[in-house]
């Protein structure tokens, strides 16, 4: 996880080094609906979907198309520098 480089200022940066498990929809559906509700994917998803399409009854099921193109990676740290 880093800063941007910019030369004409101090650069910061974060290391961190651990084990790494991808969660996505097929092993781990409702903590992905729970994550994505959490920082507001699933929401801005939804309303896209429903300004583009009022009219549309299975809005829940087309966001659930849109989120399971998601990946959370979950980081057990074993250091952080």
């Amino acid at each position: 996880i880093y800063h941007p480089m910019d030369h004409s200022k101090h650069n910061r940066s974060l290391q961190i080094q651990g084990t790494a498990e991808l969660i996505n929809v097929n092993n781990n559906k409702e903590e992905v609906i729970a994550r994505a509700q959490q920082f507001g994917i699933y929401q801005a998803v939804e309303k896209m979907l429903r300004e583009h399409n009022p009219e549309a009854k299975a809005v829940d099921d087309e966001v659930m198309n849109v989120i399971k193109r998601f990946n959370f990676i979950r980081i057990e740290p074993a250091e952080i520098t």
